[in-house]
C-alpha cells in the first residue's frame, strides 16, 4: 500500500486502497486504508483504522478512530472511539466510547428497535 492524495479533482467514483489517503475538495466511492483524512470532500464508504473529516461527509465510516470536526457529516458509523466536533453531525453511531456534540438521530439501542419494528411490518405485508 502507499500514499494518496485527491485534490480537488473529479476523483468522484473512484475505490481508492492506500496506507495514507488525503482528500482535500473531492471525493470517492470507498476508500480501504489505515489513515483517512477529508478535508472539504464527501465518500460513500470508509474502512480504516483512522478517520478525520473536516467540512466534509461520509455515506458509512468503519473505524477504529473516528473524529468529525467543524462541520462534518456522517450517515452511520461503526467505530472504537468516535469524537464528534461542534457543528457535525451523525445520523446513527456505534462506539464503544464517544466524546464532544454527541447526538446521533439514531444509536444502537434506537437502530434495534427500528430493525424489529420495521421487521414485523415486512413480516405483517408478506401475509397478505
Amino acid at each position: 500500500m502507499s500514499e494518496t492524495t485527491l485534490p480537488n479533482s473529479g476523483s468522484n467514483g473512484e475505490h481508492v486502497r492506500a496506507e495514507h489517503v488525503e482528500i482535500s475538495q473531492g471525493g470517492a466511492s470507498t476508500i480501504d486504508a489505515t489513515t483517512v483524512n477529508l478535508q472539504q470532500g464527501g465518500v460513500g464508504s470508509i474502512r480504516a483504522t483512522d478517520v478525520s473529516v473536516n467540512q466534509g461527509g461520509v455515506g458509512l465510516a468503519r473505524t477504529g478512530n473516528l473524529r468529525l470536526e467543524e462541520g462534518a457529516s456522517a450517515f452511520a458509523v461503526v467505530a472504537d472511539d468516535a469524537t464528534i466536533g461542534e457543528g457535525s453531525s451523525v445520523f446513527m453511531l456505534i462506539a464503544r466510547q464517544t466524546s464532544g456534540d454527541v447526538q446521533p438521530v439514531l444509536d444502537w439501542r434506537a437502530a434495534a428497535a427500528f430493525g424489529v419494528g420495521l421487521g414485523l411490518v415486512m413480516r405483517l405485508l408478506r401475509r397478505r
